[in-house]
């Protein structure tokens, strides 16, 4: 379902349906972190509810998802091209979040320069 919906959605880009585009990107990116939301919790036996302890633990499973995220690049891929669309609509804000977000989901080791190399066309100087 995921491999179908990245076609319709590099379609719709293609065509210049940029909202129409990251909307489909927008949900296949939220499925992801659906599945790894589930898979962080549970990996996560520990919910304490006890003051910082509590925090401790949503931290853990914060790590666990985005360890999760990172197990292939499919979610690095998803943000780029979610960045790259922000950045053509003029929202840079919005498009620095998510390259930003696609760097730190790039599995180590992975050879994928795009999300950089959007960095530094938005970013020239910076």
């Amino acid at each position: 379902m995921i491999t179908q919906v990245m076609a319709v959605a590099h379609e719709e880009h293609l065509q210049g349906k940029l909202e129409l585009a990251l909307s489909c990107y927008s949900d296949i990116f939220e499925l992801l972190s659906e599945e790894a939301d589930k898979q962080a919790s549970a990996a996560d036996g520990t919910r304490v509810q006890v003051g910082s302890l509590t925090v401790a633990t949503t931290l853990l499973s914060e790590a666990k998802k985005k360890q999760y995220l990172r197990r292939d690049n499919l979610a690095a891929i998803v943000s780029n091209k979610i960045g790259v669309i922000y950045a053509e609509l003029g929202q840079e804000e919005d498009a620095l979040h998510w390259l930003r977000q696609a760097i730190e989901l790039t599995p180590d080791g992975e050879d994928y320069p795009e999300p950089q190399d959007n960095l530094k066309h938005l970013y020239p100087d910076g």
